[in-house]
């Protein structure tokens, strides 16, 4: 029924394209041949994605994504401000009900190493962690407040991390978790 809503606002003109947010793999797919029935493609699936939390890679929903051409955007690409630099130890982040909400100690090794190779490559942490969703095929979304955030996110574009680098950071990121009020991506 969703799915037949959805096509006839294509069909009428009130929208372009069809995403979902949030959807799992299996229920993604559903969505996608439900609408698929009707002529309409699904265009974007949007789930939380960053270093700390790679659930949707790890579960086969970015391959499947890619598979059926479905442009998979992740938000939170910096876990909340927590591959920023805005948080530390020190100065924890709020906690939220949002899947990557470690606190900071947690994710110290993460940190580590996202700095050194943010270092090495002469660019912030928060670039190094967007050019690992990037290379993941994931469009990274992020929220910026100023000029500054948005100077040290475009620093991500023109370089691709090595494969060498990507595993460092995968030798130190997590899957992350669902819970069973909130089964996503």
């Amino acid at each position: 029924a969703v799915a037949k809503g959805l096509a006839e606002c294509v069909n009428q003109g009130l929208a372009k394209v069809i995403g979902v947010s949030n959807y799992d793999k299996a229920d993604m797919i559903k969505m996608a041949e439900a609408l698929e029935s009707y002529g309409i493609p699904l265009a974007v699936n949007q789930c939380e994605y960053s270093v700390v939390r790679r659930h949707p890679e790890v579960s086969g929903l970015l391959r499947e994504c890619r598979q059926r051409g479905i442009v998979f955007q992740g938000y939170a690409s910096l876990a909340n401000g927590r591959l920023s630099g805005k948080y530390s130890r020190i100065n924890e982040a709020p906690r939220t009900y949002r899947f990557s909400s470690y606190p900071m100690h947690y994710l110290e090794g993460t940190l580590n190493v996202l700095k050194r190779i943010a270092e090495e490559r002469g660019v912030p942490i928060p670039a190094v962690a967007l050019n690992y969703c990037i290379n993941k095929g994931v469009v990274p979304l992020v929220g910026i407040r100023n000029s500054e955030q948005a100077e040290q996110n475009m620093q991500a574009l023109g370089w691709r991390l090595t494969l060498e680098e990507v595993k460092q950071i995968e030798a130190v990121s997590m899957e992350g978790y669902t819970t069973a009020l909130w089964q996503h991506g």
